[in-house]
């Protein structure tokens, strides 16, 4: 529920802070260690988030998505200031990715089905590759989010109508693991055609919008759909729409992060 997202975000703090860190300090070389190390951070994270839930897988994808960004940001931050953009945050985030998780997907078809992760089972069956592939091209997805998101600000929404309506969008064009993980594909398409019928119909756009949400909410409840993957991209967009909000166009010393 709202509490244990609550919980894990609020123990998580200090990973994400943690792996910010190794963002500023890595000199930008020796790309394999310093995957390695994210790596060792985000499974801690893991560990502090089951035990902040009781058990409960809260955001173990975000972990991974925004842990990346998190280092991307910590680096161009305080080594590369100057040129500091969300984009170049999703570029290098990607770039970081590759060094993570290139050997993941061939790994993957080695492993038996029950040592596979739900994402591995899904790119196993369908090609999919889901957060890892998003993060492996660039973030395009969330920049794209990203774009909706200041669209719907620019346009005198307040942040939880912009978020909203940001949400539906980007639901209703990608490959949500959480949604074929718990559904297969026709949970997939039958998300895709609620998303329309709400865009269609007026989407944030029409006065009765937050019915017509909580509506959509409710059916996703009674088949047991979490398109849990398009709300970490929301959430990767509202990071960095705050990124830029805070750093891009200023100058920063090493001290940033201290």
């Amino acid at each position: 529920d709202v509490f244990s997202f609550v919980d894990s975000s609020t123990a998580l703090t200090r990973t994400f802070y943690k792996i910010a860190r190794l963002g500023a300090d890595f000199d930008g070389e020796d790309f394999e260690a310093f995957a390695e190390s994210l790596r060792e951070a985000g499974i801690e994270g893991e560990k502090v988030m089951f035990k902040a839930t009781g058990g409960v897988n809260t955001q173990k994808g975000l972990i991974y998505s925004l842990g990346l960004l998190s280092a991307a940001a910590g680096h161009l931050i305080c080594n590369d200031s100057r040129l500091f953009s969300g984009k170049r945050v999703c570029q290098l985030g990607g770039e970081i990715a590759t060094a993570v998780s290139a050997y993941d997907f061939e790994n993957c078809l080695r492993l038996h089905s029950e040592e596979r992760t739900v994402g591995e089972k899904i790119f196993n069956e369908y090609g999919i590759k889901g957060a890892r592939g998003e993060a492996m091209k660039g973030f395009p997805n969330a920049y794209r989010a990203l774009e909706i998101l200041k669209d719907n600000l620019a346009n005198g929404y307040d942040r939880n109508k912009a978020f909203a309506g940001t949400f539906m969008a980007i639901a209703g064009e990608v490959d949500d693991t959480n949604v074929i993980g718990r559904g297969g594909l026709k949970a997939l398409e039958y998300v895709r055609k609620q998303v329309t019928d709400f865009i269609d119909s007026g989407g944030i756009y029409s006065t009765d919008w937050r019915n017509k949400l909580e509506a959509i909410d409710r059916k996703f409840q009674q088949k047991n759909i979490s398109p849990g993957g398009s709300a970490d991209i929301l959430a990767i967009s509202i990071f960095i729409f705050y990124l830029e909000k805070e750093y891009a166009d200023s100058v920063f010393l090493k001290s940033a992060l201290s």
